[in-house]
């Protein structure tokens, strides 16, 4: 399974990022916004804070997954000190308490538990803050080869005394599809050692799952999106958080959606595959990315003009509240979910496909490399 030509462009695409980029002046203050979500079976706002560490030690060696923006987020010219990180924290607990946000998701600009971005101590420092300030509930996220040392994780514990959970970006459980269309690189073995670490170590498992991968029509982005969603919840993760793909710069998906070859997702997509789920499945699943993300994409998945302010409200309506109605009763909203764009992909099969749109990747993108 090759996908070095997927790591070439990738490494291309960023380093025209690395030359526009510009240095951060305020390496003391970090990330932070508010998502909807329904974690404490109840309406609420979770401060997601993202830490600006080194950039993911993937991107770096390989170009990065090809859909994922969040390296704009990291420091990517400045040195971050383990007192900026400190710091960065503390303003946080500035902007926020536990008494109104006892659930946070903190997190790094690629793997919480990676070494390189936080060091292990300090990791620990921060917990032990959190823990002081009366934080109940932490969340973070991670890739899954930085989840499988249960003594690395059995001390998150010893520092924080609340729940622990981690998001991981499982994105596809077809190992062709995470690893070559989407630049992942790492095998299904990975991710399932890492959960052994985990569910020994007490901690619960969020995944993530994209809809909208390149290289897939539609009909395949859904079911994809569907299986592994069913996938994940076979093995024990607690919620999945189903992401809309958007459009973000210096990525494949940007280059590919600028040419004609890769189409955004409508909403619908989205609905359908809650639609599929069962009713103790549905209720599990939030939809992510179709108003908010970070950074701020180029440009949103959406429905028609007419109906897709409707359609976002709904979807975060079903976030808060589980209610399915809000989903179901949408297409009563507007006629346009059965007069949906062409899908731009349809004909060939995967593989073909995928074969077809390297060619062009080699020939334009490429070509003098």
């Amino acid at each position: 399974m090759n996908n070095s030509l997927i790591i070439n462009a990738m490494k291309k695409i960023r380093n025209e990022m690395y030359e526009n980029i510009h240095p951060i002046h305020d390496l003391n203050k970090c990330n932070i916004y508010f998502e909807e979500n329904r974690y404490l079976e109840k309406p609420y706002n979770m401060p997601l804070i993202t830490l600006r560490t080194k950039p993911c030690r993937w991107l770096t060696a390989t170009g990065g997954c090809t859909t994922c923006g969040y390296n704009l987020v990291a420091s990517l010219k400045n040195d971050i000190s383990s007192q900026n990180l400190i710091n960065q924290l503390n303003w946080t607990l500035e902007q926020i308490n536990s008494t109104e946000y006892p659930f946070i998701t903190l997190t790094s600009a690629g793997s919480f538990m990676d070494k390189e971005e936080i060091a292990d101590d300090v990791r620990l420092k921060m917990l032990d803050v959190l823990s002081d300030k009366g934080f109940k509930h932490l969340n973070f996220e991670s890739r899954p080869e930085f989840l499988t040392d249960y003594n690395r994780l059995s001390k998150l514990h010893e520092h924080f005394k609340g729940s622990i959970s981690v998001g991981i970006g499982l994105e596809s459980s077809n190992d062709f599809i995470r690893k070559c269309c989407l630049n992942k690189g790492y095998n299904l073995d990975v991710f399932l050692k890492a959960l052994e670490a985990l569910k020994k170590s007490d901690i619960s498992f969020d995944t993530y799952v994209i809809l909208g991968k390149p290289f897939l029509n539609r009909k395949e982005n859904i079911d994809d999106a569907v299986n592994t969603i069913s996938y994940a919840f076979d093995y024990g993760a607690e919620w999945a958080i189903l992401m809309v793909s958007n459009i973000q710069p210096y990525t494949l998906t940007n280059w590919l959606w600028r040419r004609g070859l890769f189409q955004l997702p409508s909403l619908w997509d989205a609905i359908e595959v809650i639609s599929r789920l069962s009713d103790d499945r549905k209720r599990m699943v939030l939809i992510k990315g179709v108003d908010k993300a970070l950074p701020t994409p180029t440009i949103f998945s959406s429905t028609c003009p007419e109906c897709n302010e409707k359609i976002v409200d709904a979807i975060r309506k079903w976030n808060i509240t589980a209610d399915y109605n809000s989903l179901e009763k949408c297409k009563k909203i507007c006629n346009c979910w059965e007069e949906m764009n062409e899908d731009i992909l349809r004909g060939h099969d995967l593989m073909e496909r995928y074969s077809i749109i390297c060619d062009k990747i080699n020939n334009e993108l490429l070509v003098d490399v």
